[in-house]
């Protein structure tokens, strides 16, 4: 078995995010991105490529997009993953009653943001579900990055059954969530660790060579850099300060190039992260 630990900041449940409301931080998406995939999802060099969509096509003005999901998708309690669960997530993202932090997210819909006014009905909101495997999304204007959004955890489905069965307290343990990707909760020690391991009924599972990954709670960033010297985490993000002087010890420290902007205040965030490359000594 192959083991990976990285720290983890985040305490507030996963509730929001698996709802498609929209995440308050970083952090939780991280879970999310491990154990959730969407219409697209992105590869290696962070571009857009099939996810549950295996594939789509795209009007002559650009404003149409048909989705063709993928059969053997499922969701982690063993139901399929259908155009059905799109939908109910994108107008959840929608519905005025949830004030949902990243709700303009689902304005690029055509008549998405008159939704979330109350000012039409769903039926006139460009979410389409044409049978269980075909979605069509018909958008308010051209969006070239349409693909890339779409593999942002607001866009993630829902699985409205099993959310209904558990109303407000739908994502907040491991037994209260389903998820459909590469990995599932196993379990959940608020405060403290949420472990994933491999789903093995992932349509990709032969390409998932980690089998588990413990993601630790450390609010303390000198906390995060003790355990990273003790080999106790493989990854943690670090601080500008903390960059420099892990670089001057000669640790493999990544930029990721990413910009975080936090929210409500959108401030721009750059991110770190430092990995352990050296082969672990097993533990007797």
């Amino acid at each position: 078995f192959f083991f990976f630990f990285f720290f983890f900041q985040a305490e507030d449940g996963i509730r929001d995010a698996q709802e498609s409301r929209g995440l308050g931080d970083v952090y939780k998406r991280q879970v999310l991105r491990h154990t959730m995939d969407g219409l697209t999802v992105l590869d290696k060099d962070d571009k857009p490529i099939p996810g549950v969509a295996k594939d789509w096509e795209i009007s002559s003005d650009q404003l149409t997009y048909t989705f063709n999901l993928r059969t053997d998708y499922k969701w982690s309690n063993g139901d399929p993953v259908t155009a059905k669960d799109f939908e109910f997530a994108f107008k959840s993202l929608l519905e005025p009653k949830f004030a949902a932090t990243f709700s303009y997210f689902g304005h690029i819909f055509k008549n998405g943001e008159k939704y979330s006014k109350g000012e039409v009905t769903f039926d006139q909101v460009g979410v389409k579900v044409l049978d269980d495997h075909k979605l069509q999304l018909t958008l308010e204007n051209q969006t070239p990055y349409m693909l890339d959004i779409l593999t942002y955890s607001t866009f993630y489905p829902v699985n409205e059954k099993v959310y209904n069965q558990f109303g407000t307290k739908y994502g907040t343990d491991a037994d209260k969530i389903v998820t459909n990707g590469a990995y599932k909760m196993k379990s959940w020690q608020h405060e403290s660790e949420i472990v994933l391991e491999k789903n093995a009924d992932y349509p990709d599972a032969n390409n998932v060579n980690i089998k588990t990954i413990n993601m630790k709670m450390l609010n303390d960033a000198n906390a995060r850099m003790n355990n990273f010297k003790t080999n106790t985490l493989d990854m943690f993000k670090l601080s500008g300060e903390q960059a420099e002087q892990m670089r001057a010890e000669g640790q493999p420290v990544l930029n990721l190039s990413l910009i975080h902007i936090s929210e409500p205040t959108r401030q721009a965030e750059i991110s770190y992260a430092v990995f352990c490359l050296k082969k672990k000594k097993k533990k007797k």
